[in-house]
């Protein structure tokens, strides 16, 4: 028995001394690498690269390989690894052979980067290098493109009025195809004065409206709202949780591209159908919207007795010089004179018209109150907004440069306007009008050749201004011989619907203005 212990243990030391020896690092003087002959980068995920570059001095041929975020290499300390999987591995060779134990030291250095290798394997190597690091990437640019449109965040109060939340902005970027077709609408809450640069990062998918969050999207029987995005099924999914990340990356073309991506996102689809799913838009340009939009410009009204507001929008070919016609775009009840642009997305569908050649013009959009646009009201808006715009900026005046249109209480409003007013505009637009006034009588005595053209446009499934009493307004128009286009199709009392109707609108008034 004790000759076999003897062997055993024999063994066991035979065997512990042919272990390899855990790798020492030894303290040396570097090798200063004063070459650098390359510096490349291939990405991991939409926002995490592995950034190599290649140096050499004296013999040695040292490739340096570190996950990081973005193009840019990050300072600290970083511990050798066998493979980059993820941000802040590291792995190095020399002359071909991967050092197995080490770390490199990242600093900013008076020309660029300062990099410190203290490696231990086989041999114990420090280097030094000292200078710029640019890494470049091979940016293959979407087809698609995308816009941002700048806004309030806002919600309702108990009275249904339009609350203006402060201290935070909503930022709407609008993905569009090759097609021109919007293929994702993500809405972002943020501090505000923002660039789109300045808007990269992870957002949140909350119904709260703290900076750092995506708008929720919702679906239910009347619409949906918030964030969505369009699968590969050509299904309009709303993001209602989950996080999505914004990342930029500088083309070689010096074009900044943006990736839009997040994972694992809850949603529900536009048949209500609730599901998960993933959101991947990588290298996508930016492309800026024509003309630019002022918003709040204030009157100090005598008629209202209080401080009145109204925003405007001017177009590419606005100088100061050359006059526009006018468009009025009123809003409903509740809403205020920034509802056409941040709910309507005004701006957006502007652009899309005057990039493919549409009638440049002003648009107007005033703040309505809960005043149904009568009254005191119609003193205001014709005897101090319309003058105080005429006069401020370059405006075509007349009869056949102005055309006025809205929704709900502003589709009340620009019937009412258009043929009780009839010697001021060329064209009136009513898109689910609420009326609350008697046609018949407005325009009683007036010769019908007159009054100025009207669309009135209305959802199948709207519940608040129903089909009937719309209806009922179409057939006295018909009885007293007044002229005008009626449109019904599927929709409810609700933005989607009036964003759908305000294309045509633009389209309109841009038919009817005057030359």
């Amino acid at each position: 028995m004790k000759r076999y212990l003897v062997y055993f243990i024999a063994a066991l030391f035979i065997f512990s001394s042919c272990e390899e020896p855990e790798p020492v690092y030894v303290e040396s003087e570097p090798v200063v690498l004063n070459q650098m002959s390359s510096a490349s980068a291939t990405m991991l995920s939409a926002t995490d690269f592995v950034l190599t570059s290649t140096f050499t001095a004296e013999g040695y041929n040292v490739e340096l390989s570190i996950c990081n975020k973005g193009l840019t290499l990050a300072t600290g300390i970083y511990t050798l690894k066998s493979e980059t999987e993820s941000v802040g591995d590291c792995v190095v060779s020399v002359n071909g052979e991967k050092v197995i134990s080490g770390s490199v030291i990242v600093r900013d250095g008076a020309d660029g980067y300062s990099l410190e290798f203290k490696l231990a394997g086989k041999s114990s190597y420090t280097f030094k290098y000292e200078g710029p690091i640019v890494y470049s990437f091979e940016v293959t640019p979407s087809s698609n493109t995308f816009f941002m449109m700048e806004g309030d965040v806002t919600t309702m109060n108990e009275n249904w009025q339009t609350v203006i939340i402060p201290g935070v902005t909503k930022y709407t970027i609008y993905i569009v195809n090759k097609e021109g077709k919007d293929i994702a609408c993500l809405e972002l809450v943020g501090k505000p004065g923002l660039n789109v640069p300045e808007l990269t990062g992870t957002y949140t998918a909350r119904s709260s409206f703290s900076e750092g969050t995506l708008t929720a999207g919702s679906y239910s029987w009347w619409g949906g709202s918030g964030s969505w995005y369009t699968d590969g099924n050509g299904t309009v999914q709303y993001i209602s949780g989950g996080t999505i990340t914004i990342s930029s990356i500088t083309g070689a073309d010096g074009v900044d591209y943006y990736s839009l991506t997040g994972k694992d996102l809850t949603l529900i689809s536009n048949n209500g159908t609730k599901g998960s799913g993933d959101i991947d838009h990588r290298f996508v340009k930016e492309k800026p919207l024509l003309g630019k939009v002022e918003r709040n410009h204030v009157i100090d009204s005598k008629y209202k007795n209080r401080e009145m507001k109204y925003s405007i929008y001017l177009p590419e070919g606005y100088d100061g010089v050359k006059e526009f016609p006018v468009l009025w775009l009123i809003h409903g009840y509740g809403d205020d004179q920034n509802s056409w642009l941040d709910k309507g997305y005004l701006h957006r569908f502007v652009h899309q018209y005057a990039s493919e050649g549409g009638r440049e013009m002003i648009i107007v959009t005033p703040d309505g109150l809960t005043d149904f646009y009568m009254g005191a009201y119609e003193n205001y808006f014709f005897k101090e907004l319309m003058p105080e715009v005429e006069s401020k900026f370059k405006v075509k005046k007349g009869r056949e440069y102005r055309t006025v249109a809205g929704l709900s209480m502003g589709g009340h409003g620009s019937l009412y306007y258009g043929l009780k007013y009839n010697d001021m505009f060329c064209y009136a637009y009513a898109m689910s009008p609420a009326c609350m006034f008697d046609v018949k009588q407005v325009i009683a005595g007036k010769d019908k050749a007159d009054l100025p053209g009207i669309t009135i446009e209305t959802g199948i499934q709207d519940q608040t201004t129903n089909l009937q009493s719309v209806e009922n307004i179409h057939n006295t128009l018909l009885n007293e011989g007044v002229w005008h286009d009626y449109i019904t199709r599927d929709g409810g009392h609700d933005w989607t619907f009036w964003q759908e109707a305000l294309p045509k609108v633009l389209k309109k008034s841009g038919e009817v203005f005057g030359e």
